[in-house]
């Protein structure tokens, strides 16, 4: 609590000083004048170095020391030398507020300089360049990579800032030119945001007359003011500081002027507003009422010395709460005294601050308005018994008089500047604070709350809890259900934090179970309304340590076959090497070990593997820990009887090579191979020593060898079984058939295999050595000698059995009536394969013969594969193209020669109009050219032969 409380005052200290900081205190402005504030009064500054018509800014540290200044488009330091990197703004000295300083908030070295440009100037965007004081060895400078960042474009020549307290943010806002909204930029820790806060206005800002002219914010940031020309007057807005948003718009006419200067009381109800072409001419506006009509009615033009013709222009709060106004051109300020008065109170002094050789213009330095806020007093310790402490630091606060709220106390006022006070009650109490600031009188009132302290109960059950540690971890796992109730004892707005012995702050409520090792944890209740009113309590949480067996348990490891039984004292076993006091004892699963029940005897027999669970516990603290303990039995094939394996010597070569990978299969079932390793040896020795072990490929020249073989459990050294057994090597049969067979017409064909003591096979499905064979086809046998693993030493012969027959003459084609180019075609049918003589003798492949003289021929048609011959006589016949039958016994008769053995056949003679001239019998001379006994003319003439159902035609000439 101690600790808390100084924490809190050191903040407290903090947040005061910055209620005195004097950042404003020196202003500089117009043709190289400037006042300083760290007089009092103020007095004039002869060392200014800035030439500006309108805007500029300046900005102190919090003891009133310059840092540095600007018009806008460049920066002196401190030295009133252009600063490092200081030229080049993009603001403008013509700019209305041509820019405003910022600092960044958490650091004691950045600025922010906020720029915006003249209305006719060719920039016409708000920017922002940094400012790093530690530069140029702490005169500061610009940073050259953050330097003109752009905002947003068409900037106007307004520009305002503000600061709030809550969030410890600044706003910078400036409306945008030809359009109607204003923009809110926040600057916080991070940086300046580029993203704006926008808000729409009934007023779209387009014109000269617009973009001049000031813009402020009143010292508390709720409302925002700006001057908007001749046509459009003065517009008022409410602010949300909170969010960036202007809203509740309300318009003060112009009436006859052009609004210029605008600035707010320090109480922050009254407004008043500057005209630039009318002079001696100040007008005051209570905008505290709560109507425009109202705050319109309210205006009251100041009153002004006779003698007096001054051009007011800009107006700015100082911090003495006094308003300094900047006639134009002018080696004075006047000074509005008491600008928290309404009507002729607040009484204007013209020549208020005499500037010596320097002079005025337009403008007067920009600054965060809340620069110039009254501030609130502060307090602490709100908790019921503490003494209530409260602080007020503003050096201009005089004549301080406190009111407690506490009317029923003897001490319930004082008039100390920092008093304190002690409430005997919970509750709110109103507490009001009244003081003079240059005569006028300030009142600030805030109402606090006296908060309960929450009671630590005295309860038993709260001071230590004790459990066994989980599993020998060092933890225990408490029950903390009831810690919550326990605490809080029925109180209601309480909150509860807890911390580990290191102070780290623990879950609340603690988790339930709560998994810690012994430590003290501190409970600290506070109350939920006000933290800082809290009480603790120490905590103890014990973990007992667990029993544990001295030495290791390692597995119970048996090796047996299938069926056999393993017989062991568990106890025994263990060897009881734990300390005097500890019980142990078995069960077959961890629940039953935990509510030690259903124990098992000590001694056991096992068939298969188990796990036993060792329940070991201390009986002074009731502590027990879980033991695993694995009997783990691990089988050993049963005895495997295999007296030969037959291995099929493929080549018959007498060399076979065994893959010893596939014998494996053959000594265990496929799914128990990866259960067991499975070795090959030579002797028993190197089996049983697990010696020498066979390639997987193992070459055997020997027709029969003996092999041993190791078959082991991986999983426990020791668990095996060897035994042997012969390989044999079988060779691969032989079959002595041909490649084709043939067999005539309706035979059948008959093959036999000679003696075979395997398997035969036919493809016909016949298992006998012989096989009769009446249709042609692919036929196959195969010869088989079994061998082990299911497999064969084959050997299969496929081979064509073909069946041919005597050919079938089908047709004879002839080509004759030539006298040697005839050609004779003969076609067949049947299942042979022939060749064709026509002398019987010599054959050919080829069906058809040519070059043939006219005659009679005997065709023969021969089956190669000797399934028989068959014939046929062909006649091939021929006639002369002309005669003579002149006596000269060349050529004297006409006949169709190559017919003379034809019986049948009939011949016919026609003249060239059909007319039958003659019926020559087909086997004499022929015709001799006369019909009747008459020679007939040399013409043509025609002819008919009728053989064998077919007429042939043609004709030939008779020459005389």
């Amino acid at each position: 609590m101690e600790k808390q409380k100084k924490l809190l005052f050191l903040f407290l200290l903090i947040t005061f000083n910055a209620f005195s900081q004097k950042e404003a205190n020196n202003w500089y402005f117009g043709a190289k004048a400037g006042i300083t504030f760290n007089t009092a009064p103020p007095s004039a500054l002869l060392d200014g170095q800035l030439n500006t018509f309108e805007g500029c800014s300046s900005i102190s540290d919090s003891e009133g020391n310059l840092l540095f200044y600007t018009n806008g488009s460049m920066v002196f330091n401190k030295n009133h030398e252009v600063m490092l990197n200081g030229i080049g703004l993009m603001g403008n000295t013509s700019s209305t507020q041509s820019g405003v300083i910022v600092p960044k908030p958490g650091s004691t070295i950045i600025y922010y300089i906020f720029t915006v440009p003249a209305y006719y100037n060719d920039f016409d965007s708000l920017r922002f360049s940094t400012i790093d004081m530690s530069l140029d060895g702490g005169l500061g400078g610009v940073v050259v990579s953050e330097k003109n960042i752009l905002l947003h474009t068409d900037a106007m020549e307004k520009l305002t800032a503000i600061y709030n307290h809550q969030t410890q943010e600044y706003w910078v806002v400036s409306p945008q030119l030809n359009s109607n909204k204003v923009l809110a930029y926040k600057i916080d820790n991070s940086g300046v945001s580029t993203i704006a806060v926008s808000s729409n206005i009934s007023l779209n800002m387009y014109n000269f007359d617009h973009s001049s002219g000031y813009m402020k914010f009143s010292p508390n940031g709720k409302k925002l003011a700006m001057a908007l020309g001749y046509d459009e007057g003065v517009y008022v807005f409410d602010f949300d500081i909170d969010t960036g948003g202007v809203s509740n718009e309300y318009i003060l006419p112009a009436e006859g002027g052009d609004p210029y200067g605008i600035e707010f009381s320090p109480n922050n109800n009254l407004l008043y507003v500057s005209y630039g072409d009318l002079y001696n001419h100040i007008d005051q506006y209570n905008i505290s009422l709560p109507t425009q009509a109202e705050v319109q009615a309210s205006k009251y033009q100041l009153e002004m010395p006779s003698a007096v013709e001054y051009n007011y222009c800009a107006m700015q709060l100082g911090p003495d709460s006094k308003i300094y106004v900047s006639p134009f051109n002018e080696n004075y300020l006047s000074i509005i005294h008491n600008p928290n008065i309404i009507g002729v109170g607040c009484y204007i002094e013209p020549n208020g601050i005499f500037l010596e050789n320097k002079f005025t213009k337009l403008g007067l330095p920009a600054f965060i308005q809340s620069f110039f806020e009254a501030p609130e007093f502060e307090f602490e310790n709100l908790c019921l018994g503490d003494v209530t402490a409260f602080y007020y630091e503003f050096d201009l606060a005089t004549d301080i008089e406190w009111d407690f709220g506490d009317p029923s106390s003897s001490t319930n006022t004082s008039n100390e500047l920092n008093p304190t006070h002690i409430y005997i009650s919970t509750g709110d109490y109103e507490v009001t604070l009244t003081f003079k600031i240059n005569g006028e009188e300030f009142e600030k009132t805030q109402i606090i709350t006296i908060y309960e302290v929450p009671e630590i109960p005295e309860i038993p059950e709260i001071n230590a809890f004790i459990v066994c540690e989980n599993e020998n971890t060092a933890l225990g796992s408490f029950d903390t259900s009831n810690l919550e109730a326990l605490l809080l004892n029925g109180q209601t707005n309480v909150e509860i934090r807890y911390f580990d012995e290191n102070d780290n702050e623990l879950a609340s409520p603690l988790p339930n179970p709560f998994d810690s090792h012994t430590q003290d944890i501190t409970a600290v209740l506070k109350n939920a309304l006000h933290e800082e009113c809290s009480e603790e309590v120490m905590i103890s949480f014990i973990v007992n340590e667990n029993p544990e067996l001295e030495e290791e348990v390692l597995n119970i490891k048996s090796c047996l076959f299938s069926g056999e039984n393993f017989e062991i004292d568990l106890l025994e076993y263990l060897n009881q090497n734990t300390v005097t006091g500890y019980e142990i004892s078995f069960y077959l699963n961890e629940q039953d070990a935990l509510n030690n029940e259903n124990a098992i005897e000590n001694t056991q027999q096992f068939t298969e593997t188990t796990e036993i669970f060792v329940r070991i516990e201390d009986l002074e603290t009731g502590c027990f820990n879980i033991e695993f303990l694995e009997v783990e039995i691990f089988e050993k094939p049963n005895n495997i009887e295999i007296e030969e394996v037959k291995i099929c010597n493929e080549d018959n070569d007498g060399l076979v090579v065994l893959d010893l990978n596939i014998l494996k299969s053959f000594v265990l079932e496929e799914d128990l191979l990866e259960d067991y390793n499975i070795t090959f040896h030579l002797s028993e020795n190197d089996a049983f020593e697990n010696l020498s072990a066979l390639d997987s490929l193992f070459s055997m020249t020997e027709s029969l060898h003996v092999l041993f073989i190791r078959v082991e459990n991986p999983l426990l050294e020791g668990c095996f079984l060897v035994f042997n057994f012969t390989v044999l090597q079988v060779e691969i049969p032989e079959i002595n058939l041909e490649e084709e067979y043939i067999f005539c017409n309706s035979d059948t064909l008959i093959l036999e295999i000679p003696e075979f003591d395997g398997r035969v096979e036919w493809s016909t499905g016949e298992i006998t050595n012989s096989i009769e064979i009446s249709e042609a086809g692919t036929y196959s046998v195969a010869l088989t000698n079994d061998v082990t693993f299911g497999e064969s030493c084959e050997t299969t012969h496929e081979f064509e059995v073909y069946q041919s027959t005597a050919a079938i003459i089908e047709e004879i084609k002839i080509q004759d009536w030539t006298s040697q180019e005839n050609v004779i075609e003969i076609l067949v049918s049947g299942l042979g394969d022939y060749e064709y003589s026509l002398d019987g003798e010599n054959y050919q492949d080829s069906n058809e013969f040519t070059d043939l003289t006219f005659g009679e021929y005997i065709i023969y048609v021969r089956d190669k594969n000797g399934c028989g011959v068959v014939s046929e006589e062909v006649t091939l016949m021929f006639y002369p193209k002309y005669f003579t039958p002149n006596g000269d016994g060349i050529h004297d008769y006409w006949q169709v020669h190559g017919n003379e053995n034809l019986k049948n056949a009939k011949l016919y003679i026609f003249d060239r109009y059909g007319k039958l001239i003659e019926k020559i019998y087909p086997r004499g001379k022929g015709w001799d050219g006369t019909k009747n006994g008459i020679e007939l003319p040399s013409t043509d003439y025609w002819f008919l032969l009728e053989k064998d159902g077919k007429e042939y035609r043609g004709h030939f000439t008779l020459k005389r």
